[in-house]
């Protein structure tokens, strides 16, 4: 049986119903598809705890955008690829962030906020 889950919030919170659901209703060798594996969680961190607690379910996590994710033990390149492209997220909305903060900084300076 099939169940479809969608989130109808940002992946940057912590607090989604949809995703608590998901996590809850898991069962061993149940396959997890998501669009695109950077829309599951925004953080390096957020992402491990919840491949752990996909994997600790005997569960797998597959992608339809990174095709190549298998969390499957027998794969040992996905946990390399999927440790590279979390810190690569993590760095592209940390200078988001950062470059948010310098564009406030500029406009109050400005006068203009």
């Amino acid at each position: 049986m099939d169940i479809i889950f969608e989130e109808k919030v940002s992946g940057a919170t912590k607090d989604r119903e949809q995703l608590q659901k998901m996590l809850e209703d898991i069962h061993e060798r149940d396959i997890i598809y998501v669009t695109n594996l950077t829309q599951i969680t925004r953080s390096t961190q957020d992402l491990f705890e919840l491949i752990d607690n996909i994997r600790s379910k005997k569960a797998n996590l597959k992608s339809l955008k990174y095709t190549w994710l298998d969390l499957s033990e027998d794969n040992p390149y996905s946990q390399c690829l999927i440790t590279v492209m979390a810190g690569v997220n993590q760095l592209e909305r940390d200078l988001i962030r950062m470059r948010q903060r310098e564009e406030i900084e500029l406009a109050k300076k400005e006068g203009t906020i």
